[in-house]
Order: structure tokens, then C-alpha cells, then sequence
């Protein structure tokens, strides 16, 4: 019974949390927006005849795609550093005390 208990109170510092959870959350929203943006601005292409406005929706097109590109770095770069951030750094000595 107390073997128990105590394997129950150390079970909860070993659960993996994903660090940065309500960035990532919000990040996901924003991403997932601009993707339905990014479909109605290609049915919009589709459907566009007139020249000048086909050069206007590539163009809105790129960018969003380089915003969604940016979005997903962001959340990789936020759990990759959150990882690094715990690991101690030595700084060498590079004279003796005095």
C-alpha cells in the first residue's frame, strides 16, 4: 500500500507536458485560419478572369503561405528551446581566483 502511494506521487513528476501548451493552442487557431483564408483566395483565383486581380490574389496567396511557414517555426523553435533551457551551463575559468 505504501509502495503504491509513492509510485502514484512520482508517476506525476515524470508526465510529459508539452511546454508552451496555450501558445501552441493559439498558434494552431491561427494557423488553421489562415489556411481556410488560403482556400478561398485559390477558389477565388480559380474563378478570376480578369488579370490584374489574378496578380492581387497570387501575390495575398504568398504571403499568407509565408505566415503559415513562420507559424510552424515559431511552435518548433517554442518546444525545442523550452528542452534546451533546463540543461546547466559550466562557464570555464579562464584565470585563478585571487
Amino acid at each position: 500500500m505504501i509502495f503504491e502511494k509513492t509510485q502514484n506521487y512520482i508517476k506525476e513528476f515524470f508526465k510529459e507536458e508539452i511546454p508552451n501548451k496555450k501558445f501552441n493552442d493559439n498558434m494552431k487557431k491561427i494557423l488553421s485560419k489562415l489556411k481556410a483564408q488560403e482556400l478561398k483566395l485559390e477558389e477565388q483565383l480559380k474563378n478570376e478572369k480578369d488579370e490584374k486581380k489574378c496578380k492581387d490574389i497570387s501575390l495575398k496567396l504568398k504571403v499568407i503561405s509565408k505566415q503559415i511557414n513562420k507559424g510552424k517555426r515559431l511552435i518548433q523553435g517554442r518546444c525545442l528551446r523550452s528542452s534546451k533551457r533546463h540543461n546547466i551551463m559550466i562557464k570555464a575559468e579562464l584565470s585563478p581566483r585571487i
